[in-house]
């Protein structure tokens, strides 16, 4: 048995009066993480098992994803099939915990991980401390069927205007055609809810849409296109597996032919990540931002009225709506979700 030496890498005071330290120690069993809350002398006994002077809080092996909670041991298995125990009690993940840093602005993000870039490196390059609550994660549509069927309708002139509402269903459609863009989009008019997925578009296609709304919600973008659905225009509408369903009813109220597929699925993260909840309680987060209905609700399931703690950036009419009608009235709305426009607004407002 030898002596090692305890890194702490972050630090949380626990809304039970507990002080938890994070970090890491070296030995012979390898690299383990760890979270105690006082801190002792940490030993490492036959290269499998851990024998600590303090209360054990968190054990992860960065070999195994898990991290086990575990009840107060002297000795510490190393080996994952016997730290299981019927008074495991918590499940945290210390690589996935970040902490303000005191005298910086704070802010959370809580776009999905897929969009957390380039704002996130823009923001830190200002001096803000930057934390990531994702509340969704994007996923591709569990079949193809659907989407291929609507690719094939294309190449057939069988639309007038292709319409997106998000920068996930470029992607994920448009990705889906592949090589046969030209001759899929050849005849077809594009329409997007806003310039973050035009942008995006024009990226795939390498064409600008045809009809940006100047509010960026969908009642913008049907109220810009009744003259077309009067006439009785098809359209194909792209959008997830799930949300308001306000842009087709308005084009059918008008007399347009709309299609509408889900060409991507948003799936509810289950749990918030560890040390927000605690950081809103001791209110070391200056903002929070807040783009999309979706994300608004699972924001006040994980955090509640802890969310009263932060000011609430909301990215549009529809969001600030949806925030209200849960109790929450965002301190500021902008309009566009830009990365440009987010960055300027919170470089205004520290």
């Amino acid at each position: 048995m030898h002596e090692v030496r305890f890194c702490i890498e972050n630090v949380f005071f626990l809304e039970d009066g507990r002080t938890v330290f994070i970090g890491r120690v070296e030995g012979e069993a390898g690299v383990l993480y760890f979270g105690v809350h006082r801190l002792g002398k940490l030993y490492f006994q036959d290269g499998l098992k851990l024998v600590l002077g303090v209360y054990l809080e968190f054990f992860h092996s960065p070999d195994d994803p898990s991290l086990i909670g575990v009840a107060t041991w002297e000795s510490v298995p190393f080996r994952r099939e016997e730290i299981l125990h019927e008074n495991a009690f918590l499940m945290l993940d210390p690589k996935k915990v970040s902490s303000p840093k005191p005298g910086t602005p704070t802010v959370l993000l809580t776009r999905p991980a897929e969009r957390l870039e380039p704002l996130k490196s823009k923001l830190e390059r200002l001096g803000w401390t930057v934390l990531h609550q994702p509340t969704i994660e994007i996923r591709p549509p569990e079949s193809w069927d659907e989407i291929d069927a609507a690719i094939r309708r294309l190449e057939n002139d069988e639309f007038d205007w292709l319409v997106f509402s998000s920068r996930f269903g470029v992607e994920y459609f448009c990705g889906r055609i592949g090589t046969k863009m030209n001759a899929a989009l050849q005849s077809v008019r594009l329409a997007a809810v806003g310039p973050g997925t035009a942008e995006t578009l024009y990226r795939f296609t390498g064409r600008n849409a045809d009809l940006v709304p100047r509010i960026y919600v969908a009642e913008s973008l049907a109220a810009a296109m009744t003259e077309e659905a009067r006439q009785g225009a098809r359209f194909l509408l792209i959008r997830a597996d799930r949300g308001r369903d306000v842009l087709r009813r308005k084009l059918e109220d008008q007399g347009g032919s709309v299609t509408e597929i889900a060409a991507y699925r948003s799936v509810d993260i289950a749990q918030p990540e560890a040390g927000v909840g605690h950081a809103l309680s001791r209110r070391e987060i200056d903002w929070i931002v807040v783009s999309s209905s979706a994300i608004a609700v699972s924001l006040v399931r994980f955090f509640g009225g802890k969310l009263k703690y932060a000011k609430l950036l909301s990215i549009g009419p529809i969001v600030t709506q949806t925030l209200s009608s849960q109790g929450f009235s965002p301190t500021a709305e902008t309009v566009e979700s830009s990365v440009e426009s987010i960055v300027d607004f919170l470089s205004k407002n520290i």
